[in-house]
């Protein structure tokens, strides 16, 4: 049983409350760009300084399983307005990798920025239809990752198109992430490097490097590690 404070006690087991209790979310991404407040409520609310937006959500039950699974919980977001799913395409990971904390204040005491309870989750992924978005929350686990993080693939770029090394400024909205479709993004031409040969500056002539991070010398296909 999570611990209570005696106000709070007092609060919930009051035969009148003069408040509400207020569900308060923040998504944000992996790499920090991007910082969802929302709340549970009928009007915006400010808490510790920050302004969570009035949106219409609902956290279902943690899921329990005999099968040896490890326990989730499903974020579920209106999307009506396609705000939310916006966001997620996006994003690289499609939702995925995403911190979820969530703060449950009364608004007694939401002035003073105190929070009776708290929950840290990590995104797992994320759906999303014409109704709702769903991010399925569960903890980090050593177990999801990938190991190792870069795979040998034959013809497959690991590279995320227009961002880091993929330095493509095209007006391509999608790539193959082949070895081919890299050559069509960027057209064959001859460039100019300078090197030292015995001491002495030369210019050499080179074909333009190309941003493709895969292993085409393998010989067959398939994943090596």
């Amino acid at each position: 049983m999570i611990p209570l404070s005696t106000a709070t006690k007092q609060i919930k087991n009051a035969l009148a409350d003069g408040g509400v209790w207020i569900v308060l979310l923040t998504l944000t991404d992996r790499h920090n760009t991007t910082t969802l407040r929302l709340c549970s409520n009928i009007d915006d609310v400010v808490f510790q300084g920050h302004t969570y937006t009035a949106f219409p959500f609902e956290i279902e039950e943690v899921t329990e399983s005999n099968k040896g699974e490890l326990p989730t919980v499903d974020i579920v977001l209106s999307n009506v307005d396609r705000l939310v799913q916006a966001y997620v395409e996006q994003d690289e990971d499609y939702g995925s990798g995403w911190h979820a904390h969530i703060d449950i204040v009364h608004t007694s005491a939401i002035d003073q920025g105190i929070q009776e309870v708290y929950y840290d989750f990590v995104t797992m992924n994320a759906t999303a239809d014409v109704d709702k978005v769903v991010f399925t929350c569960g903890l980090r686990n050593p177990i999801r990752l990938q190991f190792p993080r870069v795979k040998m693939m034959p013809n497959g770029c690991q590279n995320t198109f227009k961002k880091g090394a993929c330095n493509y400024t095209g007006n391509d909205a999608t790539c193959r992430k082949t070895l081919e479709a890299c050559r069509e993004k960027f057209p064959y031409k001859i460039e100019t490097v300078y090197t030292t040969v015995n001491g002495v500056p030369t210019a050499v002539q080179r074909r333009s490097t190309l941003p493709f991070f895969g292993f085409p010398g393998i010989p067959t296909i398939g994943i090596y590690k």
